[in-house]
């Protein structure tokens, strides 16, 4: 009889505490519903407990309301495009006495030279007539005049190599694809600079602040301080009708080659004169 009372003594003390752990079960899952619901805006609980038609058991998902509040949100949201440097992308190339600054472009498949370089450098030999189809990246057809096997020199390495001459250019020479297989050039944009014969040759930024604009007298820049500079603009380059250009820094050579100055992205404006007023920060 003894035994018998302490097993079924054994047996109610094992009963209680299964039910109190189920209690701290649905105690601990009451919270964590009323939690998720605090975590919930009033706008989305609302949403959730109203009503879609007659069908009063048919609710909208918490999840499908926050979709499409985040596609409200984006669509109010303004976005501006803005202007920011790439990447260093061209080099310098000497063609006879004159160095001409190159595009370096894998996207290109043939090499280009400007018309107005072909002509400014004396002793070239005559273009050779072909009939080719070149294409802009819009599809739009290019003007060429013909192709020339042109010497350049490269810091220390002679070359030879084909260009295609063309007034529709935005640029005064493109290195293209098949420059970089003919001569197996390694370009590296992340280390700026391209490796050819063994020998690397930086890039820098293909907006070459010198060439359009300079300061027109000498300027002290302070630390810390924002400065208006007053520059010249070169005769031989042709601005367009806009009176607002934007200016941005180059790596080397300029100022920001210089400890702790920095010549900041800047808005231009260009008079009548090609004397314009640039803000930049030191």
């Amino acid at each position: 009889m003894a035994q018998n009372s302490k097993l079924n003594g054994n047996k109610v003390v094992r009963a209680r505490n299964s039910n109190v752990q189920n209690r701290k079960i649905e105690n601990y899952q009451k919270e964590l519903s009323i939690r998720r619901l605090k975590d919930t805006t009033k706008t989305q609980r609302a949403c959730y407990n109203s009503k879609i038609g007659n069908n009063k058991d048919e609710q909208i998902p918490l999840e499908n309301i926050s979709e499409n509040q985040t596609q409200i949100e984006t669509d109010q949201v303004e976005t501006f495009e803005i202007n920011l440097e790439g990447n260093p992308n061209s080099c310098l190339i000497k063609i006879g006495h004159m160095k001409v600054r190159s595009l370096i472009d894998s996207g290109a498949s043939i090499s280009l030279l400007h018309n107005k370089i072909y002509n400014s450098i004396k002793g070239l030999p005559k273009l050779e007539k072909r009939q080719v189809n070149l294409q802009r990246v819009n599809r739009a057809s290019l003007n060429v005049f013909g192709s020339i096997n042109l010497d350049f020199n490269m810091k220390g390495n002679k070359m030879n190599h084909t260009f295609y001459v063309d007034s529709d250019m935005n640029r005064c020479a493109i290195l293209g694809r098949d420059w970089l297989i003919k001569f197996g050039v390694r370009v590296y944009f992340d280390l700026g600079c391209l490796r050819v014969n063994k020998t690397y040759v930086l890039l820098v930024e293909d907006i070459d602040i010198a060439s359009i604009v300079r300061l027109a007298h000498t300027t002290v820049f302070k630390p810390q301080t924002s400065n208006i500079c007053y520059v010249k603009g070169n005769k031989n380059y042709t601005f367009s009708s806009s009176k607002s250009f934007e200016i941005s820094p180059i790596t080397k050579g300029h100022l920001s080659s210089q400890p702790g100055l920095m010549f900041a992205n800047s808005v231009a404006k260009i008079n009548k004169k090609k004397t314009s007023n640039a803000n930049s920060y030191s």
